[in-house]
């Protein structure tokens, strides 16, 4: 009688486990090329713009001392203003 050899000198591995597997293999590549040092690519990518927090910007502000508008919020605020990419400006 000839001895079944087909399966029973591999490991069996689950058809879900083998596609993880190679899913991860898969993205490998593309793991070199992630943006590693957690910043965002924006302008201002973190509270207080670096890792170092020191909320200073690269761009050039106003040269003008000029109002351009005002709002009576009527009570306090806690956090700082952020300005959204369209000019909207955020305050908590």
């Amino acid at each position: 009688m000839a001895k079944n050899t087909t399966n029973s000198e591999f490991p069996r591995v689950p058809c879900f486990l083998l596609a993880l597997i190679l899913t991860g293999l898969a993205m490998l590549p593309g793991l070199a090329d992630a943006n590693v040092s957690g910043l965002a690519d924006t302008p201002w990518p973190m509270f207080l713009h670096d890792q170092r927090h020191t909320g200073l910007s690269t761009y050039t502000g106003a040269q003008k001392n000029t109002v351009k508008w005002t709002y009576d919020a009527s009570g306090s605020f806690i956090g700082s203003p952020v300005i959204g990419s369209d000019g909207t400006v955020y305050i908590s």
